[in-house]
């Protein structure tokens, strides 16, 4: 996963720069299936909003349900609470119901939590990462950290479990297309909203960064 946070990071970063480009010259809300409605035709555009709106709808749900299983987690070694599938999914949507009531009438409270958010976020890495230096009696040599693959899948193929440590990656390196999206509420958004995919790619990928583009 080291090695493909970096890989993943890299290839993403050629994405997000052309993207940047495309952003700086059509800064506009509808961003990529506007772009694509100028740059390849109406079909285009109509086939990038709904695969743009189908690939939000599934990170989110994803998110959310990640979210529900931690809390089931946590409710069972606070109170001793059994998480079923059954009870699992309706925490996946009450979760789900506050954050939609939360988006709707909440506005405010929605820029608050983000900017809560962003300082937890570096506050957060920096606690984990001065702990991991300081705790430890002993830690790993580097060409362990660099070298050593360890596969605890139940797979066989190298490199079938590489490809499956990329996904990490992957579903982090999303989201960043939001700065193209914001773009008609941006200062000089032809130059800083393209700045804001670009930055939000490399601060992501840079060490010990847990933090999505989002």
């Amino acid at each position: 996963m080291l090695w493909g946070w970096a890989g993943v990071g890299l290839f993403v970063l050629c994405v997000g720069l052309a993207l940047a480009e495309v952003t700086s010259a059509y800064p506009t809300s509808g961003a990529l299936y506007y772009m694509a409605d100028r740059l390849g035709g109406r079909r285009w555009g109509w086939y990038t909003g709904w695969l743009n709106l189908l690939g939000l709808l599934g990170a989110i749900a994803g998110i959310d349900y990640g979210a529900a299983l931690f809390t089931g987690a946590f409710l069972n070694l606070q109170w001793g609470f059994e998480p079923t599938a059954g009870s699992t999914f309706l925490i996946f949507l009450a979760i789900l119901l506050l954050h939609a009531v939360l988006n709707l009438f909440g506005v405010r409270l929605v820029s608050v939590l983000n900017s809560v958010s962003v300082w937890w976020h570096l506050a957060g890495v920096a606690v984990i990462v001065g702990a991991l230096a300081i705790v430890p009696e002993r830690h790993q040599s580097a060409e362990f950290v660099f070298t050593e693959f360890v596969n605890d899948t139940g797979w066989a193929n190298p490199f079938y479990v590489a490809a499956i440590g990329l996904l990490l990656a992957q579903y982090t390196f999303s989201g960043y297309d939001a700065s193209a999206h914001l773009s008609e509420e941006t200062s000089n958004a032809s130059v800083a909203a393209a700045k804001g995919i670009v930055r939000a790619i490399w601060v992501s990928g840079s060490p010990a960064s847990p933090c999505s583009p989002d």
